[in-house]
């Protein structure tokens, strides 16, 4: 079987509103064969990111971001999204990296699965992170954070909503 005959799931099990959990199957897409890809949804914005199961931040390229161009959709707080006053970064091993201010806002992975309220990073400036790259941002499911803000796992396990797996079919 050829990578590209693979279809994966990235599956969301929540945990609240009822004795007996929902499943949602998310679907992963691979639009260029070099990553798994889901989309996140964010006040009427899709953004297809990265899934990264090493990092533990969520960051998406901002509007306030002048290094992201070429970049289409670009993040914009809504009026719920708040500022934390708090500011990440990310650096990798080929030299790429970003940073930005934390945002909250309410975040969804689509397919029926509840919004939950997430910090993450609205990035204002990149260096070769997104070069040759089809995603707007980077989906951390890695463990803990120890950057001070939740992210994507504590987030949704916080809240009782998700319980997070991952599965190829």
């Amino acid at each position: 079987m050829t990578r590209s005959s693979l279809f994966a799931l990235f599956a969301v099990v929540a945990c609240g509103g009822s004795n007996a959990p929902s499943f949602y199957a998310v679907p992963l897409t691979s639009p260029d064969g070099s990553f798994w890809s889901p989309t996140l949804h964010i006040g009427g914005q899709s953004f297809v990111m990265d899934l990264d199961t090493g990092s533990t931040v969520t960051g998406i390229a901002g509007t306030s971001c002048t290094t992201c161009t070429g970049m289409s959709p670009l993040y914009t707080p809504g009026a719920g999204a708040t500022t934390m006053n708090k500011a990440d970064s990310a650096s990798y091993a080929d030299g790429s990296g970003w940073s930005g201010k934390i945002f909250n806002d309410m975040v969804g992975l689509g397919h029926g699965s509840p919004d939950v309220a997430l910090g993450f990073v609205n990035i204002s400036s990149q260096s070769m992170f997104f070069s040759g790259n089809e995603y707007q941002g980077i989906l951390g499911l890695g463990a803990r954070s120890v950057i001070g803000h939740r992210h994507t796992i504590d987030a949704a396990i916080g809240q009782r909503l998700a319980h997070i797996s991952l599965g190829i079919a």
